[in-house]
């Protein structure tokens, strides 16, 4: 990640992987030569003819690349893609030929009401990412600016500075709109990107690609048998159990919905990256870890979504200030996060819900580490105790994270019959313990892990 913020040795980030040898510049300009031609094809045949909309906002984007170590880059980077990514969605994807020329004429016609298989700006969202991990690495590239050394191979693909000879247009294009990819993710940087066209992961051999492959099809299987056995994600979304009088079953349809928004995320995630792998293009793997292992909202953060979060710590969380503005940055990048996952009022709920938790952990967090605190820690039993506060804090990410689906106007009710309708208390005691119970199982498990004969490898861990 580029910023002292980083424990560590730092240094100027020149790149191990790529230089400006003829030969790696000639193999990264045929694989973006391809990458780039098959990328348009396939947006050509998404969007139809409002791809042109899309071509006119990569222009704008590539032309503001051009900047370089100019400070106007990044900020002219961000308020562009903003400004885009509220307006499309707010226009539906814009008609502009419709505005300027008449919803009768022929150009109108064609452009504006054929808006193809898939429309533009639902995409829009993977694009923005992408091109402003273009310009923000090509900015700091040129500035030269200092880099974390890691002792770890894909980290350093990610954050040493490329040769300018590979920030070129056909380079651009064959990144944004990479076909495997692009529709979503999970998340690349540029720079990393771009090293493994001329210079490959060695660990993606057969038997990772074999395995990703069986795994991903075993995931799906599972998924029909689930959804043809179970019907709660409809009584979820149905709302009916707004009436029931019994708190373990709200809580039970509340566990169970998040639980199918991880399986479902962790199919299509794992789909799209199995082929990324089979083209030799290893992507930051998402779903790193069950849901119910994470303890905490970063770890769980770390754990989900793990290539946008690693693509936020890079480009919003460190420029930011890091871990010493934290308690603040984190309320101005969740609301970006939900707000760029879309314009609804249940987003700005989730928002809010997590930036409340995570705030509240960091306070709880900070204060904890202090000495003061040593002669609780030395109290016989207080491990029971402390894993009980882990199994509350993880009914907070469950709330937390059903606000998404619950919104303002329903998740009062669910955190009411949960929390506060008569007997609940008990079911809530029964789940803490049953949390509780487990934690020093995963505790004993995470000891062994280097002894485990299924543990991975460590290379693998590193590049999840």
């Amino acid at each position: 990640i580029i910023s002292s913020d980083s424990s560590g040795s730092i240094r100027s980030g020149s790149n191990q992987f790529l230089s400006t040898n003829p030969a790696q510049l000639k193999i990264v300009f045929r694989y973006s030569i391809f990458y780039a031609l098959h990328g348009i094809g396939f947006i050509c045949f998404l969007h139809r003819f409002t791809v042109l909309y899309v071509f006119v906002i990569l222009v704008v984007f590539y032309l503001i690349s051009l900047l370089n170590e100019s400070k106007l880059n990044p900020i002219l980077t961000w308020s562009f893609a903003l400004v885009v990514l509220f307006t499309c969605d707010y226009y539906r994807g814009y008609r502009f030929f419709e505005i300027l020329l008449g919803k009768t004429h022929w150009l109108a016609i064609l452009v504006d009401r054929h808006r193809g298989t898939l429309e533009w700006q639902v995409y829009f969202r993977m694009i923005m990412l992408r091109v402003i991990s273009f310009n923000m690495d090509k900015y700091w590239a040129n500035n030269k600016a200092k880099v974390y050394d890691s002792s770890n191979e894909y980290t350093n693909r990610v954050v040493q500075h490329l040769p300018n000879e590979y920030f070129g247009a056909l380079s651009f294009l064959s990144f944004v709109l990479y076909p495997v990819l692009y529709i979503a993710g999970p998340i690349m940087t540029f720079n990393c990107f771009i090293t493994q066209l001329a210079s490959p992961i060695r660990s993606n051999n057969w038997n990772e690609k074999l395995y990703s492959a069986f795994w991903t099809m075993s995931l799906m299987v599972l998924m029909d048998i689930m959804l043809h056995y179970t019907c709660l994600h409809a009584v979820s979304i149905s709302y009916i159990w707004e009436d029931w009088e019994e708190p373990w079953k709200v809580g039970l349809v509340g566990l169970w919905t998040l639980q199918f928004m991880f399986f479902k995320f962790l199919i299509f995630w794992r789909f799209f990256r199995t082929f990324s792998l089979f083209d030799n293009i290893v992507p930051p793997e998402n779903m790193t870890r069950c849901m119910h292992s994470s303890n905490t909202f970063a770890d769980f953060w770390r754990a989900w979504h793990a290539s946008f979060n690693k693509w936020t710590v890079r480009y919003l969380y460190v420029p930011l200030g890091g871990s010493k503005t934290q308690k603040f940055s984190i309320w101005l990048i969740f609301i970006f996060i939900g707000l760029w996952h879309d314009l609804w009022w249940s987003w700005v709920a989730w928002a809010l819900m997590n930036c409340l938790f995570f705030t509240i952990e960091l306070i709880i967090a900070g204060e904890w580490k202090r000495s003061r605190y040593n002669w609780i820690r030395q109290i016989p039993g207080w491990e029971l105790v402390s894993l009980l506060f882990t199994g509350m804090n993880g009914i907070f990410i469950l709330c937390s994270n059903l606000s998404l689906v619950y919104g303002f106007n329903h998740m009062p009710g669910f955190i009411h019959s949960v929390f506060f309708s008569e007997g609940c208390w008990k079911v809530y005691l029964f789940i803490l313990l049953c949390i509780a119970s487990w934690c020093p199982v995963q505790r004993e498990t995470r000891k062994r892990e280097g002894v485990c004969p299924f543990a991975p490898e460590p290379s693998k861990v590193a590049m999840q």
